[in-house]
């Protein structure tokens, strides 16, 4: 059966998907079918990484991880299956067939999804405002950074895609300065400076336990996902079939 690739921007995304310990910038097979990259954080390690799955064989890309919410109601763990990307360029679409059978198997196993669209931002979007603004702006329910460079991989190979996010960040939530600076781009928290920071402003804790508390939400989640990971290959015929 053809092998799918996965995109993952993220340390503590990628080990809800394996036990072993990815290698940043190296493409490790889950599964004979199932490849996966962990890329960082950004729209162009998101191509690079992408490229690299193809250039191992992926006859798919899917784009797995977090996403910050940009509608009302949508809580830590939900998860999204965009049919849509919106980019400041237009419309990138996912493969449809492949969607309706991930949304299946993902229902199945008792996840909670969420309909909407993603839209593409090159920087975190942090603050309710923010947030609200691009909702509004895009007609989207939730962003992140990398998913928009995967379908336009997957466009230029003409191969199929997908898109799957755990929200982690709802609306209402804001995401502390101090949180993101003391994270490196694989999501690799640095321990050491994050006690300094509460040290030197203990009013930070709040926050801190608040995107704890959330992250823990879209942990469980993404681990469900990963405890289901055959129902993410598509099967044979999606994957010759034209998008």
């Amino acid at each position: 059966m053809a092998p799918i690739g996965i995109i993952v921007a993220m340390l503590p995304e990628a080990s809800c998907l394996t036990s072993a310990a990815p290698e940043p910038g190296v493409s490790i097979h889950l599964r004979p079918n199932i490849l996966m990259h962990l890329c960082g954080i950004g729209p162009e390690h998101a191509t690079r990484g992408a490229e690299q799955l193809v250039a191992r064989g992926a006859h798919g890309l899917l784009s797995f991880g977090t996403a910050g919410g940009l509608a009302p109601g949508l809580a830590p763990g939900v998860v999204l299956l965009p049919g849509q990307v919106e980019t400041a360029a237009g419309v990138l679409c996912t493969h449809e067939e492949w969607r309706i059978h991930v949304r299946d198997r993902l229902t199945a196993a008792g996840l909670n999804l969420a309909p909407g669209n993603m839209a593409e931002a090159d920087t975190v979007v942090t603050t309710s405002g923010q947030k609200a603004a691009l909702g509004r702006q895009r007609n989207a329910a939730a962003v992140d950074m990398e998913s928009a460079a995967v379908l336009r991989v997957a466009t230029r190979h003409a191969l199929p895609a997908l898109v799957l996010r755990v929200i982690l960040d709802p609306l209402e939530m804001e995401l502390p300065a101090f949180v993101l600076r003391q994270s490196d781009n694989f999501g690799r928290a640095n321990l050491p400076g994050l006690v300094l920071d509460l040290l030197r402003a203990p009013a930070r804790l709040p926050a801190l336990l608040q995107v704890n508390r959330a992250f823990r939400a879209a942990t469980r989640t993404m681990r469900s996902v990963g405890r289901n990971l055959h129902d993410l290959h598509p099967g044979h015929d999606a994957l010759t079939r034209p998008r």
